[in-house]
Formats: C-alpha cells, sequence, structure tokens
C-alpha cells in the first residue's frame, strides 16, 4: 500500500473514531434526557402526595387523640409499699465462712486464721452493703410515695372541679400542639366543673391550599387554581375536625358532661368595617353525644348535625360570622 493509501486508511480510522464518538455523544445526551425526565416525574409524584397528605392532614384532625386519663384510679390507687430490709448479701458472706474448709497450703503456711478473718470482714463488707442499698431503695420510695401523693391530691382536686386544676391539666398534657402546627390556636375558659368553652383561633387563608396538584397521563405535574368551592368545603372540613379535637382532647383530659367550642376567623364586622376575631363556628358538645360518634369514619362538616350549633356557610361564598351558643339552657337539652 503506497503512502496515499496508507493515509486514506488512517483518515477513515479517525472519521470511524469520530462517529463512534459522536454516537456516544448521542447516547449520553438520550440519557441525559431520560433522567431529566425521571426525576420530574419522580419530583411530580412527591409533590403530588406532599399536597394530597396535606389534605388529608386538614379533614382527620380529629381522628388523633391522646388516650383518656382515668383520674377516679388515680386519686384510688394506692402507695407505693416501702421496702423491705434484707440480709441477702451478708448471708451469702456467712455460706462461705461456715463452708470454709482450710486446705493443705493454707494449714502448711499457717493462713487459716487469715483466711478466716477475710471471710469474717467480708460479712462486715456484704452487711454495709445490703444497708446502701435499703438506704437506696428507701429514697426511692420516697420519691415515688411523693409523687403518688401529688398525684392523688392532684387528681382529688380536678374531681372536686377546680378550675386551677384544669387548666394545669391542659397546659401538662398540652394536647393541641397538632392543631397549632396546622395553623390554629386554643384558649379555654372554665364555666363550672362540667363544662369548658374553648375557642379556635383559625388562620384558613394560610392553612388550607388554594392550588390543586395532580398527576398527567405523561406523569408531570399539573397544578390548578382550587376552584372556589372545593376551597371553601376544604376550609369548612378542617375547621370543623378542629372543632372535634379540641372536643376530644378535652373530653380525654378532664371529667367533664360538655364542651361549647367556637372557631374564630379574622373577618369583617359588618358593624365597624373593622377586621375582627369573629365565630364562624359555634358548638355544643355533651360528652354522651360526642362519645356515640365513630370519628374514624364521619365527615367532621355533617358531624355538626349532632349537636346543637351555629354555622353559616355556603360553598360559593365560605364562612360568614355567626353567634356563639349560650350555654343556658342547654346543659339539660344536651
Amino acid at each position: 500500500m503506497g503512502w496515499k493509501g496508507t493515509l486514506r486508511s488512517v483518515q477513515a480510522a479517525v472519521r470511524a473514531s469520530e462517529r463512534n464518538a459522536r454516537r456516544r455523544q448521542r447516547e449520553l445526551e438520550r440519557y441525559r434526557h431520560a433522567m431529566a425526565k425521571a426525576n420530574e416525574i419522580e419530583r411530580a409524584a412527591y409533590e403530588v402526595e406532599v399536597y394530597r397528605n396535606r389534605v388529608e392532614q386538614l379533614v382527620s384532625v380529629h381522628r388523633e387523640s391522646n388516650s383518656r386519663i382515668d383520674w377516679q384510679a388515680i386519686a384510688q390507687a394506692n402507695p407505693p409499699n416501702p421496702p423491705q430490709r434484707t440480709t441477702d448479701h451478708e448471708q451469702s458472706a456467712r455460706r462461705q465462712l461456715a463452708k470454709y474448709r482450710p486446705g493443705i497450703v493454707a494449714r502448711l503456711f499457717n493462713r487459716v486464721g487469715q483466711e478466716k478473718a477475710k471471710l469474717e470482714s467480708k460479712i462486715e463488707q456484704e452487711q454495709s452493703k445490703d444497708e446502701a442499698l435499703f438506704r437506696q431503695a428507701f429514697a426511692q420510695h420516697e420519691k415515688e410515695y411523693a409523687e403518688w401523693k401529688e398525684q392523688k391530691n392532684f387528681a382529688e382536686r380536678l374531681l372536686a372541679g377546680d378550675p386551677a386544676s384544669y387548666l394545669e391539666a391542659i397546659h401538662e398534657v398540652n394536647p393541641f400542639s397538632e392543631i397549632s402546627d396546622l395553623g390554629s390556636g386554643v384558649r379555654f375558659e372554665i364555666m363550672s366543673a362540667q363544662l369548658i368553652k374553648a375557642e379556635i383561633i383559625i388562620h384558613g387563608e394560610s392553612v388550607v391550599p388554594r392550588e390543586t396538584k395532580s398527576l398527567l397521563k405523561s406523569g408531570k405535574l399539573s397544578t390548578k387554581q382550587t376552584p372556589k368551592g372545593d376551597f371553601f368545603r376544604l376550609y369548612q372540613d378542617y375547621v370543623c375536625s378542629c372543632a372535634l379535637r379540641v372536643a376530644r382532647e378535652l373530653f380525654a383530659i378532664l371529667p367533664v358532661d360538655s364542651i361549647i367550642v367556637s372557631a374564630l376567623e379574622t373577618l369583617v364586622n359588618s358593624a365597624t368595617g373593622h377586621m375582627e376575631e369573629l365565630p364562624v363556628l359555634s358548638a355544643f358538645m355533651p360528652r354522651r353525644t360526642f362519645e356515640r360518634l365513630n370519628l374514624d369514619l364521619i365527615d367532621p362538616s355533617d358531624a355538626m348535625k349532632n349537636f346543637v350549633h351555629n354555622m353559616d356557610f355556603k360553598p360559593s361564598t365560605g364562612f360568614r360570622p355567626v353567634g356563639r351558643v349560650s350555654a343556658e339552657g342547654l346543659m339539660q337539652a344536651g
């Protein structure tokens, strides 16, 4: 092959190498686009799942609750038993001394007395250990007894309807952290030993999502403005779910018969023209009616039909201010 043939062969090899490199580049580019699309689909699926979870949280606030506290059982609980002195370690050491038999080496080198003295000394050491363990157990008992007495006294005060103990129990248990996380706060008024008023400060405008997220057939994310009716219905369910949750928590913590729950939202007061915290829901909830509900299956807005309540709601416009339910005459009616 002449030099021209050699040159053509080299050039052909170079071109083939370039074609392979370009082909590989195109393959890598397609792979990059595929990965980007896959990541986009994964991100879209994640955003939709977060949105759905948020909606589920808003309408299921009432499904969670602390366990019921049996204050009667706490008030009637027996005090912890005091510890009993024991001599287990001392008796073990005495048994070792009683079983002691000197060996040949001990007799040969006159170590019998030393070994017996060592065992006798161990008895004193084990006596001290028994005493230390008793003092430790007694100190623990004193602590447990003080806790038992404090719990018993608190339970007795609470069962007697002491308002301060009601507020202290709510503060200690702090059952409304989830509602606070969702954007609402709760305040209370102890009306009597059997009736509590609770007010939820709702921040629905910032809590309820105004955009609906879903997946297209392609796997891409679709974000649309939530239809007004859907937004307000979700808002209503959230408000009612919060009201039910407050009642559920208070019934679990306190020995009250009834609760008046009012949900307040910042709205325009038509009488003054100013923005004020005004009730959009107020419900009187007797315990015996409340405990008949299957809270895992109810629709929170529909559940208000079980109680005397005030609520002015339309899917097209949302809530309008209402008056608070009055406790007068309702305790007997509930």
